[in-house]
């Protein structure tokens, strides 16, 4: 570049020196830094946009994993349910059930099962012949039914509150049983009750009471 301090006098400058001088004052970045800082502008936008799915994904996964156990557990005792109460006696379970226990009554077993939204409670015992039938009319059934084969085996009948808690086998998987309802709609807590009759030895009934509370 050329440039006239006077008549006759002619100086030269660098043009890169001027373009420089020039940058440094508009303020001006170079730029290569102008470069650089783009690149660092752009590859922090993408890792923020980058880590949002990983974000939502932990987050989508923590609200969905259930509490371990906490739907499973007796708030009360703190046990994984469902469980057998221990210590119920056969006049306990016979109260729950509505039901009075005849005086010459024999063998008398119980059991009661926490569940999930209702307890179950077993009672068995035996009973002289003689004695049944005004039993079962005290019970008032709703229903009653004689069936002289047994519904199932041992092997493919396997219900969740067995008698086999109460060392006997389960009614349906016995041959000369009378059976049925004894109330669908109990009052009181009690929500269903189920009534069998077997008949063991010359002159003795055993009795299956299954319900639930």
């Amino acid at each position: 570049m050329v440039r006239r301090d006077g008549p006759g006098s002619v100086s030269r400058t660098s043009a890169g020196a001027e373009g420089s001088g020039a940058r440094a004052g508009t303020g001006r970045r170079p730029y290569g830094r102008r470069r650089r800082a783009v690149r660092y502008a752009r590859t922090g936008r993408y890792a923020v946009l980058g880590a949002v799915p990983a974000v939502l994904l932990c987050f989508l996964v923590s609200c969905s994993s259930p509490a371990p156990d906490s739907s499973a557990r007796d708030t009360a005792g703190g046990k994984r349910l469902p469980y057998w109460v221990p210590g119920k006696t056969p006049a306990q379970v016979a109260r729950s059930m509505n039901v009075t226990i005849p005086p010459r009554a024999a063998g008398l077993r119980a059991a009661w099962q926490r569940g999930f939204q209702s307890d179950t409670v077993l009672l068995a015992f035996t009973l002289p012949r003689s004695d049944t039938a005004a039993f079962l009319r005290a019970l008032r059934p709703s229903s009653l039914a004689h069936r002289d084969a047994p519904v199932g085996s041992a092997a493919d009948h396997a219900p969740a509150t067995p008698f086999a808690r109460l060392g006997l086998p389960e009614p349906d998987t016995l041959p000369d049983v009378t059976e049925g309802p004894v109330c669908t709609d109990c009052n009181g807590e009690l929500e269903w009750l189920n009534v069998a009759v077997h008949p063991v030895g010359a002159n003795r009934d055993q009795v299956y009471l299954s319900g639930a509370e």
